[in-house]
């Protein structure tokens, strides 16, 4: 079973894919580096894996806040069956993902659609990332 919470017929030019499985401890900050994204025409699809502590209420929280975020339950299938759902139910042409523990800095898609700009035969773009914790905290996940 699938429900939403939010919907609106307006075309984004991105959707944001964030299966989430009790992610309620991270989900906020998620979600916010989203909504202080410079490039502004997206859209967030959050599907809430059947889990089991505040997630879906998190996300819910931020939906009533912010139409471009669509919220969508499942029982628990998985994060590929999570993903899949989310890209089912996303409008945009150009579709990122989003991990429900992940953060985005303020320019992330602002400086990927300007890739898609320079390089129009492109259909994947990809960046390296800051790790969080452990030995290598603050440093990026690869040397390029």
């Amino acid at each position: 079973m699938v429900t939403t919470l939010n919907s609106t017929s307006r075309t984004p030019r991105v959707s944001i894919i964030t299966p989430a499985y009790n992610a309620e401890a991270h989900l906020g900050e998620t979600i916010e580096s989203v909504l202080v994204q410079s490039a502004p025409d997206l859209e967030m699809v959050i599907v809430d894996d059947g889990s089991s502590d505040g997630t879906l209420e998190v996300a819910h929280t931020y939906a009533r806040l912010d139409r471009r975020i669509r919220v969508f339950r499942q029982n628990n299938s998985g994060v590929c069956v999570a993903r899949n759902t989310a890209l089912a139910h996303a409008r945009g042409s150009i579709i990122a993902l989003l991990d429900s523990d992940d953060v985005w800095m303020a320019d992330y898609l602002g400086v990927q659609l300007a890739l898609f700009e320079q390089l129009p035969t492109a259909s994947i773009i990809t960046v390296n990332a800051i790790n969080r914790g452990g030995a290598r905290d603050g440093q990026p996940l690869s040397e390029c």
